[in-house]
């Protein structure tokens, strides 16, 4: 209940942010729910980004909700970093889940508006505290993540984007966890600051960790969900909110999340 307060007062916050905000454009937005896109932050810009979301799942009990805060930094014009810090709340409690290290780079020049295609490569190294998906690996034990990403269109407006990726969990003794990532993703611009998007987006789970199977039948888990959400921009902020359903039964029944960043 706590929880639930938290996060409507939060999203009250940010709906009055937003509409207080001048109208002139800043702030890099990002227009996805899980799939990563190629726009990113200037040299010297900097953003407040914060992400709230749940996984509600249809077996190991009723999942658990995320809260995910960074800094972001446009180091260059081709290289954006974030340091992201993850609380898990969760019926066995709230804990701090991770902090991450990340390099977004711009593979295209950003002086060309007229570019169609457009690519981002994404590396990452996490370091966990007291991640779920560690059960039965060493609490401590970190992941490194690799995502590439193109986009095809406007990259301020109407465009669409595939990101594959991959992570895995440096521990190569006992059970091992890798876990293969897509997001195919489209948004269409409707006015100056409003956009709808259709998501799809899967995760294919390997390797012996209890995080990577299921527990009755021991299968490996993969996850396919699709979804809409829709995106707000003013100025120096931007907001995305919407939710993926599960496609399959075994699959969590929906996932929301609420994404949302100031430029400062």
């Amino acid at each position: 209940m706590h929880a639930r307060r938290s996060v409507s007062w939060l999203a009250l916050l940010v709906l009055a942010v937003v509409c207080l905000t001048p109208a002139a454009a800043h702030a890099g937005r990002r227009a996805f729910l899980f799939t990563w896109d190629t726009e990113a932050l200037n040299k010297g810009d900097v953003e407040i980004e914060q992400w709230l979301w749940g996984r509600i799942l249809t077996e190991n009990g009723p999942g658990a909700g995320w809260i995910w805060f960074s800094p972001i930094y446009g180091l260059t014009d081709h290289i954006e970093i974030a340091f992201p810090w993850e609380v898990v709340v969760s019926p066995a409690g709230t804990r701090l889940a991770d902090f991450t290290a990340e390099m977004r780079i711009r593979a295209y020049d950003v002086n060309d508006e007229e570019r169609l295609v457009r690519n981002l490569i994404r590396i990452a190294y996490q370091q966990n505290f007291s991640h779920p998906d560690n059960a039965q690996m060493m609490q401590f034990t970190p992941w490194v993540q690799l995502n590439v990403v193109t986009s095809i269109g406007d990259i301020k407006g109407s465009h669409g984007s595939l990101d594959v990726g991959g992570l895995l969990a440096l521990h190569f003794v006992g059970t091992m966890a890798f876990r293969q990532t897509v997001g195919l993703a489209y948004t269409h611009k409707i006015a100056d600051e409003w956009r709808l998007t259709a998501e799809y987006y899967h995760e294919l789970n390997f390797g012996g960790a209890p995080s990577t199977v299921r527990p009755v039948t021991g299968e490996n888990v993969y996850n396919f969900f699709a979804g809409p959400s829709v995106g707000f921009s003013r100025g120096r902020v931007w907001a995305t909110v919407g939710a993926l359903l599960g496609l399959t039964p075994a699959s969590p029944r929906i996932m929301p999340r609420l994404l949302f960043a100031i430029a400062i």
